[in-house]
Formats: structure tokens, sequence, C-alpha cells
């Protein structure tokens, strides 16, 4: 009995805790893109090109690994080591392949604006959002560990939280400035940004708390 009321008190904790991350992810996706939609239509069609573009990288460079990393790190349960492989093994798998993706959308993102898009000033944009194709795949990896995990709070704070809230930030206080569409990636860069700060005070914490996680 103690058990199931544990379980239940879980599953209610984790419950209202994804809510709230939804309804603030919601709220802040709509302020994000009342704030850029000030940048009028030739400068908001290159900045959709380009996060749309970056979009497809990252969904090829993972191959479904986040899904994988959920299913088996739930499944195998106190098994640390087996746990700890699966992570190394998602790694070892996605930042190479992460690497080889962003030096050839790099190369190729002239070709991808001018030839593809007849847009030439979308060709900085690719190169610069190149850069943070493995960071965006790391995230990844961690966020879908603690999903696995079911640690909902430390995957909530740091992405429907602190991501949201850094790149609404950022992107007003940059366009505010007049940076336009160059605020507005960078204000995107940013999520990756926070990633980086946030990976030795949340997500290494979170991890430790499950395995004993060394190669970070």
């Amino acid at each position: 009995m103690q058990d199931q009321n544990h379980s239940l008190n879980v599953i209610a904790k984790g419950s209202i805790v994804i809510f709230m991350g939804i309804m603030l992810s919601k709220v802040f996706s709509y302020v994000y893109r009342i704030i850029v939609s000030r940048l009028g239509p030739s400068d908001y069609g290159i900045f959709s090109l380009a996060i749309a573009i970056f979009g497809i990288i990252g969904g090829i460079t993972m191959l479904g690994t986040e899904t994988g990393l959920v299913k088996f790190i739930s499944g195998y349960g106190q098994k640390k080591e087996s746990i700890k492989g699966v992570i190394h093994d998602a790694i070892r798998f996605v930042i190479p392949l992460s690497i080889i993706l962003a030096v050839l959308l790099f190369l190729f993102s002239d070709y991808i604006a001018i030839k593809l898009f007849r847009k030439e000033e979308l060709s900085i944009f690719l190169k610069v959002l190149a850069i943070f194709v493995p960071v965006n795949a790391l995230r990844k990896i961690f966020l879908n560990s603690l999903i696995g995990f079911k640690s909902v709070q430390y995957e909530t704070l740091a992405k429907a939280i602190t991501e949201n809230v850094s790149k609404v930030a950022i992107t007003f206080i940059l366009m505010l400035f007049g940076y336009g569409l160059f605020g507005a990636v960078i204000g995107v860069l940013q999520v990756f940004t926070s990633f980086v700060v946030q990976h030795y005070s949340v997500h290494i914490h979170a991890l430790d708390r499950h395995i004993a996680f060394g190669i970070f």
C-alpha cells in the first residue's frame, strides 16, 4: 500500500510539473511569435527558413535516438551500468554524425541559400546555425535521458522554463535595440548557450542522481 501511495504521489507530482511546463511553453511560444513577427515579411521568411532547415538537420542527426533513449532507460530500471552504456552509445553515435552534418550544412549553405531559395542573406544564418548542430544533438540526448529517468522536473526546468525565458528575453532585447533578424537568430542560439550553462548545474546533477556519469 505504501509503495502504491508513493507511486501515485510521483505520478501526481509529475503530471502537475508537465502541465505547468506545457502551459508555460505555450505562453512563451505565443510571446515569442509576437516578437519575431515584427521582423517583417522578408526577414521573417529568411528566419523561418533558417530554423526549418536547422530543424530538419537536427531530426536527421538524431535518427530516432530520443525515443530509443526514453524507452531503454525507463526499461532498464536500476541497471546503472546498462543505462550508462546506452547513453554513452547514443553520444558516440549521434555526435560524430552531427559534426558531419554541421560541416556539410556550413559548406553548402551558399548553395542552399542562393540556388535553392534565392535568398543570399540566408547563407550567413545557416553557417551560424551549423556550428550549433552538435550542441543541439547533445542537448536532446540529455533532455531525453532525463525523461527516461522520469525526472520531468529537471526536463521542464531546462526546456520549458529556462530555455524559453532566455530565448524570449534575448530576442526582445536585441530586436528592441534594432538588431532585427540577427537578434532573432541569436535568441534561438541562446537556447544552446543556456544548455551549456545548465550542463554542469542541472543536467549533470540530475543524471548523477541515477548513474555514475563519468565522462562529463
